[in-house]
Order: structure tokens, then C-alpha cells, then sequence
């Protein structure tokens, strides 16, 4: 997914977030062209982009979650500077 900037570069979206996907960046850039145009297919990539970002962002959580558990017993320092990270 490619973005113009006031420079006229082309360059590749960057993810904001720490769980999110290209798939899901594509879907916004998709539903960014499509606004004002079509309202039905607006809400239908809406809902779908909706519905990953949950996904994504729970599987995240608990992959991040599983690390702590698992260093925590090793190491709880170690652990407890990952959970400030986050």
C-alpha cells in the first residue's frame, strides 16, 4: 500500500500500532478511496476492518501475555520491564 506525501515520494503506510497487519492497512486505504461514494460497501469494509483489528489486537495481547507468564517465572525482573514496556 503506497501513500503520497505532500513531497510527492512514494511511500508505504506505516502501522501505528504494534498488532496491526498490511492486510488490515490495506483494507483502511481501501475504505479511505471508497467514502462518500458508496455508503454500503463503506460500512461493509467498516465492519470487516473492525472485526480483524479485535482479532489481531486479542491474539497480541495474549501472545504478549504468554511471554510474561513464562518469564516471570524464570526471571520477574525481566518480566516486569517487559509489562512497563507494553
Amino acid at each position: 500500500m503506497l501513500k503520497i506525501q505532500y513531497l510527492g515520494i512514494l511511500t508505504k503506510s506505516k502501522k501505528k500500532q504494534k498488532w496491526s497487519t498490511d492486510v488490515i492497512l490495506d483494507l483502511m486505504e481501501e475504505r479511505r478511496k471508497i467514502k462518500g461514494k458508496n455508503v454500503f460497501k463503506y460500512k461493509e469494509l467498516d465492519n470487516a476492518i473492525k472485526e480483524k483489528c479485535r482479532e489481531k489486537k486479542e491474539t497480541w495481547w495474549s501472545k504478549q501475555c504468554d511471554k510474561i507468564e513464562k518469564e516471570f517465572y524464570k526471571n520477574p525482573s525481566v518480566a516486569r520491564t517487559k509489562v512497563k514496556e507494553i
